[in-house]
């Protein structure tokens, strides 16, 4: 793959690992690590399949404004625009610096970018980083856009439309029966940002945001539904809730942004994050594959969907 994007030689490989999505390559060239990203389980991606998502959200949140969501759609597209002809993406403050990208070398989107160095927040379990986490994320949040859906030329999806179908997806996934209401008119009047989309301590290292694969334009809530239960990870490393780190990860956010997502849109959003872990998790399971850490396994998810579904 390295030589795919023109490293010929004077290449030290550190390590690999392949994730469900992507190949990581780590690597050093004159004493300088850096990081190859390779989206090869392209065809399992169930968001944007060629679209590189790390220069777009680089160019978004370079040029974006809080609180000017007719502008901030605008910038969108011109970021996309950016991305698509490779344009070289800005350096942001929480984001890896991006050297290169592309699709057309490899044939799926990859990155080159800065490797961090230190630990994830899994590891080092500080309040304070929690605390600097959530004025991250609550900046993202500030930069409000019309529309909601998939970073592509699809965004087109009004808020109502959007939240019809989380619930569509919930009533489909939902293991049990779905006694609740949501208010959609209340819903369908709040902002849309950009959300990471797969928020959780494996995910954060030394206050850089990591793995964007997943970025989606909805209710700010979504970033908040994985987060809640997958803040840290227990004994046996697998991902559980801790309340000291999610209290902290609140605290930063309202210090940014005007207010937190209102409590039915977190309801929403979790319960549809629950009933997609669970139906993944439990699939698994049935076929005889027993979860391995940071999974928690499916049982655990039951008494969550239970509470919010009534």
């Amino acid at each position: 793959m390295l030589k795919a994007i023109g490293f010929q030689r004077d290449v030290e490989i550190i390590s690999t690992n392949q994730g469900a999505v992507n190949d990581i390559i780590v690597f050093a060239r004159q004493d300088r690590k850096q990081v190859l990203r390779v989206r090869t389980g392209e065809k399992f991606f169930r968001y944007e399949r060629g679209l590189v998502k790390e220069p777009l959200i680089a160019h978004f949140m370079y040029a974006a404004k809080p609180h000017d969501p007719e502008y901030n759609q605008a910038v969108l597209e011109q970021a996309l625009e950016h991305t698509a002809n490779g344009k070289s993406a800005p350096k942001v403050e929480g984001l890896p610096e991006i050297f290169r990208y592309g699709v057309k070398e490899l044939g799926v989107p990859w990155t080159l970018q800065e490797y961090i160095e230190g630990s994830l927040i899994s590891d080092s379990n500080q309040i304070k980083a929690w605390h600097h986490l959530g004025k991250q994320i609550g900046f993202l949040h500030g930069l409000n856009l019309s529309f909601a859906g998939r970073l592509n030329e699809d965004i087109n999806q009004s808020p109502s439309e959007h939240l019809k179908a989380v619930l569509d997806e919930i009533k489909r996934l939902i293991p049990i029966q779905l006694n609740r209401c949501f208010n959609f008119e209340s819903l369908s009047s709040m902002p849309m940002a950009l959300c990471h989309n797969d928020l959780h301590c494996l995910n954060v290292k030394e206050g850089y945001l990591l793995d964007w694969d997943n970025t989606f334009i909805a209710n700010p809530a979504l970033d908040f539904a994985k987060l809640k239960l997958w803040i840290s990870l227990d004994k046996e490393g697998r991902f559980s809730p801790r309340e000291e780190y999610f209290k902290a990860f609140l605290s930063g956010y309202v210090e940014v942004n005007e207010r937190l997502p209102e409590q039915e849109a977190l309801d929403l959003y979790q319960l549809l994050f629950l009933c997609r872990v669970y139906t993944f998790e439990k699939q698994n399971e049935d076929s005889g594959n027993k979860m391995q850490p940071p999974f928690p396994g499916s049982a655990g998810y039951l008494p969550h969907i239970e509470k919010l579904a009534r």
